[in-house]
């Protein structure tokens, strides 16, 4: 029995070229070995069939080129890949959202998270998984994309504050002092009254009303909830937002950012609500770049 090592097939040639081990019948018509003969005994010529070559088997119908050698043991062995390398890659992915909002952050950082133990499976897995370069890949691309976005979004934060104005939180420096009435009249809190009179930046989300355009007074509530939009707003829920004509706007959703002098309404009125304090916005308004 012959043993062929490689094959190369031609589609248009009937030679087939081995390498390695021919039979001994081929190498007897190599070497020039017994010819075939007629029924007359005349010596017929020989065709050859084999042509040694170095690196290949050609095989003339089926278009095939195999390595000299065959394949190896190694070369047809499969080790999988643990589902948390896929999973790490889709958080990874979904984390270039981060750029679009600083909540998506998350998604990187689970990313991280995602990899670090799919690693630490490989590690242990003493050979069974594959696919540690693509956890430390995906390492990689989410600390980048958590630098990235993380600068983009403390820059914004950072210059988002007109000059001259003091960032104020809504829930924390206005909201949640309540209000204070002493004989009837209400009195700006302790922690408020140091805001009074005061430019101040401050972020909310417009009371919803009949106008829809071309705005000049609205109602900044502290937040989007039920609370908000489901019914009446506590007075220390809202701000009454005054804007000059020329510097109008319409109603969007959102959360927007405001700058102006802080003050008491002093009774003012807007859609039927009756804020404690007002803020006249004459300087800033536009929609908040943070969403903090």
């Amino acid at each position: 029995m012959s043993a062929v090592n490689s094959a190369v097939i031609d589609p248009g040639s009937d030679a087939v070229e081995v390498a390695g081990q021919i039979s001994p019948s081929n190498a007897l018509q190599e070497m020039g070995g017994p010819e075939e003969v007629n029924g007359t005994g005349e010596t017929l010529p020989r065709e050859d069939v084999v042509e040694k070559s170095v690196g290949t088997t050609r095989v003339s119908s089926l278009g095939l080129e195999l390595p000299q050698g065959g394949y190896s043991e190694e070369e047809f062995s499969y080790r999988p890949v643990p589902v948390l390398v896929s999973i790490s890659a889709g958080l990874v992915i979904l984390g270039l959202s981060s750029f679009l909002t600083e909540w998506m952050l998350v998604l990187p950082l689970l990313g991280i998270f995602s990899a670090l133990m799919a690693l630490r499976k490989i590690r242990n897995s003493e050979g069974a998984y594959s696919g540690a370069g693509a956890c430390k890949a995906m390492m990689v691309c989410a600390s980048l994309i958590i630098a990235g976005a993380g600068s983009l979004h403390a820059m914004a934060y950072i210059t988002e504050v007109p000059e001259g104005y003091q960032r104020v939180s809504f829930a924390s420096d206005i909201s949640a002092h309540g209000m204070k009435v002493v004989e009837g009249k209400v009195e700006l809190p302790e922690a408020v009254q140091k805001l009074q009179n005061q430019p101040i930046f401050i972020k909310g989300y417009m009371y919803p009303s009949k106008q829809t355009a071309g705005i000049t007074k609205f109602l900044l509530c502290k937040d989007s909830g039920d609370c908000c939009f489901g019914g009446a707003p506590k007075p220390t829920d809202m701000i009454l937002i005054s804007i000059p004509k020329e510097k109008a706007v319409d109603f969007s959703p959102g959360l927007k950012a405001v700058a102006g002098t802080f003050t008491l309404a002093n009774g003012a009125e807007a859609d039927g609500q009756s804020p404690v304090y007002q803020l006249n916005a004459d300087q800033f308004y536009s929609p908040a770049r943070t969403a903090y």
